[in-house]
């Protein structure tokens, strides 16, 4: 886990298709995460989103993150 990942521990996750999982951003705040997943949510509708609070420094599908 990098010095950065641990200062940005939220994360936004598109959940692809195949129960695929992307990280598309890490914020500092919540708030700012959460507005993030709320305007990609306005340009597309069709894709889902959601907040992910990565403590431990993973990604979303659960492998580790590089050092």
């Amino acid at each position: 886990m990098t010095y950065r990942e641990k200062l940005h521990p939220w994360c936004v996750v598109w959940d692809g298709p195949n129960c695929r999982s992307v990280a598309v951003g890490r914020y500092r705040h919540r708030q700012d995460a959460e507005a993030r997943v709320r305007t990609l949510g306005r340009q597309k509708p069709e894709s889902s989103y959601r907040l992910l609070f990565d403590a431990a420094g993973t990604y979303p599908n659960g492998d580790p993150a590089p050092n």
